[in-house]
């Protein structure tokens, strides 16, 4: 395990009202580049230690999309994928909007933002199958509260 390296990253599905927002990825970015996707990002050795998964994601949203979203936010799933030929551990949380103005706060980050319809969100063919999978989780969970 010496020298093995992982990156640790963190998506959100922010509900505003019956919408999902969804950031399409800068054309900079150097994976899945123009792919529309969930706000989120990587965990940062300088994140609090309580909480580091939810306070990245709080942090991760307010950078890229400039909004902020409640502090409870509900786990919905996690999975490994490789980015650049590194392990990548991928964890999803369903979150409210709270304040603020959705726009792409980092045009490195961020090309663009799109408010969508949750139920439409999920038939969405532009979508990668796994960020459909997790608004299929989310609505599941919405549908149980």
């Amino acid at each position: 395990m010496k020298g093995r390296r992982m990156i640790v990253n963190v998506e959100g599905v922010v509900l505003c009202g019956e919408d999902v927002l969804l950031a399409r990825r800068s054309e900079k970015e150097e994976n899945l580049p123009g792919v529309l996707s969930l706000p989120g990002g990587k965990v940062e050795l300088e994140a609090p230690r309580g909480g580091i998964l939810e306070a990245t994601l709080h942090r991760e949203i307010r950078e890229e999309v400039g909004i902020s979203v409640e502090e409870q936010m509900f786990y919905l799933e996690s999975k490994l994928f490789y980015a650049c030929g590194v392990p990548v551990v991928d964890v999803v949380f369903l979150c409210r909007y709270r304040a603020g103005r959705a726009h792409p706060a980092d045009p490195d980050e961020v090309g663009g933002i799109q408010r969508v319809k949750c139920q439409e969100a999920v038939k969405m063919e532009e979508l990668k199958p796994w960020t459909r999978r997790s608004l299929r989780l989310a609505l599941q969970m919405i549908k149980q509260t």
